[in-house]
């Protein structure tokens, strides 16, 4: 395979990669490295050198959200296994799941930094707000109510008589 990027009005061969990958976030981790995550796993992008390589983030390949937070941090969401928040250099900082914390479901869909906290969008969970400062995870509930419109209907009978 091979990334492309659109350059003077075309696309253009960026860099080689060893395999085929569907990129389905990616995130700035310096001026020269991107992280690249898919369904696949997760690669590190040089666009000075044009290369790409393993990312140091994890075992897991099944990525389902990515964020590089105002920090620096590198906060990875995988399949059904919560959230993993790392330094640049792939150290660990903090593991979130429904058995280590208050996150409300292991299944992250998204990920989004809103001033100090970071949003994690849930399969049926709700969104889980987190103080990354605090260490601590609230759940916003959305509640729809639908309202109830009932009529009565009277219906009646009616014969009718064909007119010859």
């Amino acid at each position: 395979g091979e990334i492309l990027r659109y350059a003077g009005g075309q696309l253009e061969s960026f860099c080689p990669t060893r395999e085929t990958f569907d990129c389905r976030a990616i995130g700035k981790i310096d001026d020269h490295t991107l992280l690249c995550c898919s369904p696949n796993g997760k690669f590190l992008i040089d666009t000075e050198r044009r290369t790409v390589s393993d990312a140091p983030f994890g075992d897991i390949n099944e990525v389902s959200a990515m964020l590089v937070d105002s920090k620096g941090h590198i906060w990875i969401a995988y399949y059904n296994k919560g959230i993993e928040v790392y330094e640049k250099d792939g150290t660990i900082l903090r593991r979130y799941t429904k058995d280590n914390s208050a996150l409300s479901n292991d299944i992250v869909l998204c990920l989004e930094e809103r001033g100090s906290i970071i949003l994690a969008g849930t399969d049926g969970g709700g969104i889980n707000i987190i103080d990354p400062d605090s260490d601590t995870i609230r759940t916003m509930q959305l509640k729809v109510e639908l309202a109830q419109n009932r009529q009565t209907k009277s219906t009646e009978n009616r014969k009718s008589t064909a007119l010859p």
